[in-house]
């Protein structure tokens, strides 16, 4: 079957309890899930960095950031889903999220994306967009008050600085 022209292929991830919902573009990689090195003096949902292609990268645990509480253990199922970063600077080229099972694609066009409520006890703004898609529930963040929450617990400033 044929799909529409305005189609974008995103990533359904499990972060835990809930989906997130990213286009393809926006992840590197998907890979293995490795211990990250903890960063002191940063926030419980920023786990750490690891090194991916010669690159520190952080790692968040979204879910603990999106509801205010200390990170989970990872699982046997975890997987790093590494994403580009939209700032244009060296200091933060890439970062990663912590997943707890394996993403999967699915094509998104107009009419198969429901908006819902964003969502009750959400601890945090990184959330832009609660959604419906092939019935499933998933968050949209919003990678700009992620990256700037990621910056400002790393000590980095502002983007471009």
């Amino acid at each position: 079957m044929a799909q529409p022209a305005d189609t974008i292929r995103c990533l359904l991830m499990p972060v835990g309890e809930v989906q997130v919902l990213l286009p393809g573009a926006a992840v590197a990689e998907i890979t293995a899930w490795q211990a990250p090195e903890p960063v002191p003096g940063t926030p419980p949902w920023l786990l750490g960095r690891v090194d991916w292609r010669g690159t520190g990268v952080p790692v968040t645990d979204l879910e603990a950031l999106m509801q205010g509480r200390d990170p989970l253990a990872p699982g046997p199922r975890a997987r790093l889903a590494v994403l580009h970063s939209l700032a244009e600077d060296d200091l933060l080229p890439f970062h990663a999220l912590l997943l707890r099972g394996i993403p999967h694609m699915v094509h998104v066009f107009p009419g198969l994306v429901t908006p819902e409520d964003r969502g009750e006890g959400l601890a945090h703004d990184v959330v832009a967009q609660t959604v419906s898609v092939h019935g499933e529930r998933a968050f949209v963040p919003d990678l700009d008050v992620l990256e700037r929450s990621l910056r400002e617990a790393l000590g980095l400033g502002a983007a471009g600085k």
